[in-house]
């Protein structure tokens, strides 16, 4: 049968097309990709079948010799496809798979721009050793800035990761993460809780550069917040900075 392989990152568009048997076995079909493609190391290609249903590449790819057969790859529920998606990957499949990449939105201080940061650490790291490895791709405001990561969704926060949590369950294809510098401030500190408030991540950044937990110092900045943005005052909640930490 005739295979239509399309690059992951044009996923409309036919790249080559290969004569193939339904038996080869899967390193049978990465040889074949990768000698048309030019490339020594058939385990630097990754496959991801296509979803008859939504016409789009499957969410996950097929793991390092995870099938047995080409017609493996391309049968979904009760239809048969003829479309592989590939990818050329900057190391072995086999080695990447004990690693966790995520896409890491990062958030400078002071300046307005987002540069998105692809971290790749051992699937056993934790949310700490995310901040270590991104501080050494970004140039933070201060040298002794500290980071946080959140999970975000449609503008909203829903999560600020604690550093000791484990990467490998931590999903960057529905949610967005974002890094964020934590400067220090003067003063008792307390936290408002935006989304209580009514907040939108950007409408709290408008605020007071933070995001849903908006940093105050003070009860009358409170109440400039309250009288500015039209909150009613029960939709506040202030969380006691020690007990939060």
């Amino acid at each position: 049968m005739v295979v239509h392989f399309r690059s992951l990152e044009k996923p409309k568009d036919d790249e080559f097309c290969l004569e193939l048997s339904k038996l080869h076995t899967y390193d049978d079909v990465v040889e074949r990709v990768a000698r048309q493609l030019g490339l020594d190391d058939p385990a630097k290609i990754r496959l991801t079948s296509h979803n008859c249903y939504s016409q789009q590449p499957k969410p996950q790819p097929i793991r390092y010799q995870g099938v047995e057969h080409l017609l493996d790859m391309l049968v979904h529920y009760n239809q048969t496809s003829d479309i592989l998606y590939y990818e050329v990957l900057d190391i072995p499949l086999p080695e990447l798979q004990f690693l966790k990449t995520l896409k890491v939105a990062f958030h400078h201080a002071t300046k307005e721009e987002v540069v998105i940061h692809s971290i790749r650490l051992p699937k056993n790291s934790t949310i700490a050793d995310v901040i270590i490895d991104l501080k050494t791709k970004v140039d933070l405001s201060s040298p002794t800035a500290e980071l946080r990561v959140l999970e975000v969704f449609y503008h909203k926060i829903y999560k600020i990761f604690p550093l000791h949590e484990k990467i490998e369950n931590i999903n960057d294809q529905y949610w967005t993460l974002r890094a964020e510098e934590l400067l220090e401030e003067p003063g008792p500190l307390c936290f408002v809780d935006a989304e209580l408030a009514g907040l939108t991540v950007d409408r709290a950044s408008t605020l007071h550069g933070k995001h849903r937990l908006v940093l105050v110092n003070d009860f009358r900045f409170r109440e400039e917040l309250h009288h500015g943005c039209g909150i009613r005052a029960l939709h506040i909640q202030l969380i006691d900075h020690r007990k939060s930490a």
